[in-house]
């Protein structure tokens, strides 16, 4: 998992489990040498739906929260912060690389998965 966020959220980002860079110029071509990128979630919504694309390669493999215009450019939006669990089961999430600990008692992993600004 590959994380964008501020130059002071980058610890935040690696003890969630990602691959931390920070966005703002040239953060597509950071991502890049990252990895490949399987799947993209916007939580933002400033603006980046169409390098979340060219990114992932594919609009169905990209998803947003948090921009309208989402759907122009062929990419779901799921305007219900709740729901996106639901809507990532729907086929646009691939599994991490590495599995996450389950928390006690829970079918769920014990780290969130959600991004930070």
């Amino acid at each position: 998992m590959i994380g964008t966020a501020g130059a002071a959220n980058q610890e935040y980002l690696r003890s969630l489990g990602a691959v931390a860079t920070t966005y703002g110029e040239g953060w597509v071509d950071r991502v890049r040498r990252l990895g490949q990128v399987d799947a993209a979630l916007d939580l933002a919504g400033s603006g980046v739906i169409r390098e979340l694309v060219e990114l992932t390669g594919d609009p169905r493999k990209a998803l947003s929260i948090a921009d309208l215009g989402a759907p122009e450019l062929g990419v779901r939006f799921s305007g219900v912060a709740g729901s996106v669990p639901e809507a990532l089961a729907g086929g646009t999430r691939r599994q991490p690389s590495r599995p996450y600990p389950r928390a006690p008692g829970r079918g769920r992993p014990s780290r969130s998965l959600e991004g930070v600004d």
